[in-house]
């Protein structure tokens, strides 16, 4: 009997130990895979509340939103180096390149964000406005829009209830060419507000109501309706919500001038890695003389 006691101590020694082993293995696998995770949750802000109608990484036309609101490209807008990747490049003395949806997005004067980097290739002077983007409602007959007034040397985020008023609020500013800048847009149903570079410029501004006539259904990036007053800039990570974009989630989309890209599905921005129950090594008593339960 002791020689069988002996066996079945020793025996059951090494089982304990193998899952000690294997138990220990799984969670250095598992914090390498979450820190891999983590690293690539890092470069991604997820807004998965089902308010981003629209989302250009601007490698290319398409809409990484799930709306399906892909990007029509007249007078061939290029992609090339961005701030977060590529950009949509429209040169030095653009005249004709514009990216459109030929749609409102569902923003029909209420509530919106219009989130964009970016770094201007060349700012004349003169009176031309340098739009960066647009979203028009003829619904509402009201639409929204940032550029940069070269008359001015304002940067401005502008709701414009067309044939009655608009308002406009923004921050003198020399832009610089060659400079990438962070400009965010928000209406939250009562109060327009203008950030640039993480921090708030302008605002909160009351507006509302809507407009008389000559809006049209369309979204463009770098240009005003249907192709004027054109931007001569790269512009990259084109967020448009409608809903208006708390502060922590405009520091987040900055991060500290770095830039983050958005993602719209839930867990997106993080990993989840799979945990181990140590509950059933609670069966092997300390000398390890407790056998597995059959069965």
């Amino acid at each position: 009997m002791l020689g069988v006691r002996s066996s079945e101590r020793g025996t059951g020694g090494r089982i304990r130990i193998a899952v000690i082993i294997l138990f220990a293995l799984f969670l250095v696998i598992g914090l390498f895979v979450r820190g891999i995770a983590a690293a690539e949750a890092a470069d991604y802000v997820e807004i998965s509340d089902g308010s981003v109608v629209g989302l250009y990484h601007l490698e290319n036309t398409t809409d990484s939103s799930g709306q399906g609101n892909d990007l029509t490209n007249n007078g061939s807008t290029s992609f090339g180096p961005g701030r977060l990747s590529n950009a949509a490049d429209q040169g030095s003395s653009n005249t004709t390149k514009y990216l459109q949806v030929a749609n409102d997005l569902g923003i029909t004067g209420g509530a919106v964000s219009l989130s964009i980097w970016v770094n201007f290739n060349t700012v004349g002077s003169g009176s031309n406005n340098n739009v960066l983007v647009y979203q028009g409602d003829t619904t509402s007959q009201v639409v929204y829009y940032l550029y940069y007034n070269q008359a001015s040397g304002q940067l401005l985020f502008g709701r414009d209830k067309k044939q009655v008023a608009a308002i406009e609020i923004g921050e003198t500013i020399a832009i610089a060419p060659g400079t990438w800048y962070h400009i965010v847009g928000t209406y939250d149903g009562t109060n327009m507000r203008m950030y640039r570079d993480g921090e708030l410029k302008a605002g909160p501004t009351a507006a509302s109501g809507s407009g008389s006539h000559d809006a049209i259904d369309a979204f463009n990036i770098g240009a005003y309706e249907n192709g004027i007053w054109e931007s001569s800039a790269k512009i990259d990570e084109v967020v448009v919500a409608n809903a208006a974009f708390p502060v922590d989630i405009i520091a987040q989309l900055y991060n500290n001038g770095a830039g983050k890209e958005v993602c719209v599905t839930v867990g997106c921005a993080g990993g989840v890695v799979p945990s181990l129950s140590i509950t059933n090594l609670a069966q092997y008593e300390p000398d390890g003389t407790t056998a597995i339960p059959e069965g």
